[in-house]
């Protein structure tokens, strides 16, 4: 298979970074609001802005600024058909985090779109929720682009989180599908096997948008002493994700 240079640059930027991540909850970010200053990513809009300032220096290496980063665009300015469910404009979620274009003669030959989250604030279902929000709206923007087959393209889904709720499994909502999901960093005889079933991405009308291959996959990046530790997961929408659509020879 060949290389993902994206994913590769991703992961590459989040090791090199480690150390600037912030390992505080908002709550001790609060306490202490000296804290703040001592890590450059300490929330999700500088994830955003230090990720994208680094893949526009590392794309660009040699390439005479070939390859373009947008942030915050909206997909009604780049798509002849706006990413929305069933062909109605009704999704509230249109703009994406990052997104890179290469340019080649005046001619777009890649696209690649990245949605990201660093929750610091709790609020575990909810921000699943919106986890998932992501991973459908990065599918629906892949099967658009792939649509108009418009050159090499693929979307990521790069969640950071400091809290050890958001990715093991307790004994009181572990048998919940949505905890299921993303609760699985530590397997014991306790945890429930997720399923095929667990592992479909649903809205909020529990229609079915997404499988994934496997359950989440989280990935250690930092242990701080006696901090928080820092974990990690990527979903690759092309390599990760499979729907009837994929399924269709």
């Amino acid at each position: 298979m060949e290389n993902d240079l994206i994913q590769d640059l991703i992961k590459n930027f989040l090791k090199e970074n480690e150390s600037q991540i912030t390992p505080y909850h908002k709550e001790e970010l609060n306490k202490n609001k000296d804290k703040i200053f001592e890590y450059s990513i300490y929330n999700e809009a500088s994830l955003q802005y230090e990720l994208g300032i680094y893949l526009r220096r590392e794309l660009n290496k040699g390439n005479k600024e070939q390859y373009h980063i947008c942030f915050e665009k909206n997909t009604k300015t780049f798509l002849d058909n706006p990413v929305s469910k069933d062909g109605k404009d009704d999704e509230t979620k249109h703009e994406v985090d990052l997104i890179i274009i290469k340019k080649e003669k005046d001619k777009i030959t890649e696209k690649y779109a990245i949605e990201l989250k660093f929750p610091i604030n709790g609020q575990y279902p909810e921000q699943m929720k919106k986890f998932i929000a992501d991973i459908n709206f990065m599918k629906r923007l892949y099967d658009a682009w792939n649509k108009e087959k418009a050159g090499k393209i693929n979307t990521y889904c790069l969640t950071l989180v400091n809290d050890n709720l958001f990715y093991e499994a307790t004994k009181r909502s572990s048998k919940k599908d949505l905890y299921k999901l993303f609760r699985g960093k530590e397997i014991t005889d306790d945890t429930p096997e997720i399923t095929a079933q667990e592992r479909i991405i649903k809205d909020d009308k529990n229609k079915a948008k997404v499988t994934l291959n496997n359950a989440i996959q989280w990935n250690l990046l930092s242990t701080q002493n006696d901090k928080n530790d820092i974990w990690y997961y990527l979903i690759n929408i092309a390599t990760d994700t499979n729907d009837d659509k994929n399924n269709k020879s």
